[in-house]
């Protein structure tokens, strides 16, 4: 699916880039320890979304019955 947000202006200090709140809420970027992946392909500048998981978080999921 494919919709478009408009556009956003970069600022010149830092380069910082501000994702519309729609963007942010479906894309789960409000969340704590949300990150987004930079990827430069050709003349395009792709952000991939990444939630980080809580090392504990993991280590619990391994002590659940049937790991």
């Amino acid at each position: 699916m494919e919709k478009s947000l408009g556009f956003v202006a970069v600022q010149s200090r830092g380069g910082i880039i501000t994702i519309p709140a729609e963007a942010r809420r479906a894309l789960r970027l409000d969340e704590p320890g949300a990150q987004l992946e930079v990827i430069l392909r050709d003349n395009d500048l792709l952000l991939i979304p990444h939630l980080a998981v809580p090392l504990g978080q993991l280590r619990d999921a391994d002590t659940r019955p049937g790991r």
